[in-house]
């Protein structure tokens, strides 16, 4: 045995911290994210939405990074009338951004506990000309950390 991945944990967690993106806001606000692709609302190509189910998601990505257009995390979005929120889900009622999903329901389900990654070249379609604001990406944040015990 070489070592424990129990000694790495920390560094591990710092890590998956930065990759996130947590605390760094939305490309709209005048933080860390400003001007990135954090909390845009991107459609995603066709064979990425047939393999994960849904077709739509908020890029979570560290924002330096996000602007490479390499891999991106996101968490997918889908409308309330198709999925019940689950645990670990932030419900949105009125985003107030438009989106084609939140014009066809009563609000957005973030699937947070579903947070993804897709090359950006090739499995991100297009950005919707949406931005998740501030207060969505704190919601959002807040279900990371807890999701994976940050």
């Amino acid at each position: 045995m070489a070592g424990r991945i129990i000694d790495e944990m920390p560094e591990l967690r710092l890590a998956l911290r930065q990759a996130l993106g947590l605390g760094t806001g939305s490309s709209t606000g005048t933080g860390a994210a400003a001007g990135s692709w954090r909390g845009r609302v991107v459609s995603l190509a066709a064979e990425m939405e047939r393999e994960i189910g849904f077709g739509y998601g908020i890029v979570v990505t560290e924002p330096a990074y996000s602007n490479r257009e390499r891999y991106q995390l996101f968490v997918p979005i889908d409308s309330l009338a198709e999925f019940e929120p689950a645990t670990g889900d932030v419900v949105v009622p009125d985003p107030g951004w438009p989106t084609d999903l939140a014009r066809s329901s009563n609000g957005l389900l973030i699937a947070v506990p579903e947070v993804q990654s897709a090359f950006h070249p090739t499995e991100v379609a297009r950005w919707t000309g949406a931005t998740a604001d501030e207060g969505t990406m704190r919601q959002i944040d807040s279900a990371l950390l807890e999701l994976f015990g940050l």
